[in-house]
């Protein structure tokens, strides 16, 4: 995880302004916010301002979260629904109805992997980095950090 280039190619980077991750439900169009890449351009890093309950209004909408909670609790419920407004759902659609981003959702994240067999890599964390070796390797996490 640690060495992107193992995960995303130049080329993907290259051909689009975001590249989003998915791991199997493509049906559910959406740019997944712990995975997703965008451009460093403003036409590209401004489009969550189009949200106003992240950007403009956020302070409204935290206030009124706020509100809500105290208003259920003083009423003595402790399982209620709560005020729930998605940033990605508002997020993916402002990025799709620009109509001027190129956006790639590829299938890639690893979620609920298993492995079987001889493992092809050993997995090391040190220091918050994900380091990625070849499993017959013979490593020292200590000279990884």
């Amino acid at each position: 995880v640690g060495n992107l280039p193992l995960f995303v190619s130049r080329a993907e980077l290259e051909q689009h302004d975001i590249v989003t991750y998915s791991f199997g439900d493509q049906e559910a169009l959406y740019l997944r916010g712990q995975w997703t890449v965008h451009r460093n351009e403003p036409r590209v890093s401004s489009v969550w301002q189009r949200c106003d309950h992240i950007a403009g209004q956020l302070q409204k909408e935290l206030l009124l979260k706020v509100a809500w909670v105290r208003r259920m609790e003083s009423r003595g419920i402790a399982n209620y629904p709560k005020r729930f407004q998605s940033a990605e759902g508002c997020y993916s659609h402002q990025a799709v109805s620009r109509g001027d981003l190129r956006i790639a959702m590829v299938h890639k994240q690893a979620v609920g992997l298993t492995a079987s067999g001889e493992p092809e890599a050993a997995i090391y964390a040190v220091d918050g980095a994900v380091w990625r070796c070849a499993a017959e390797t013979r490593v020292d996490p200590d000279e990884l950090a």
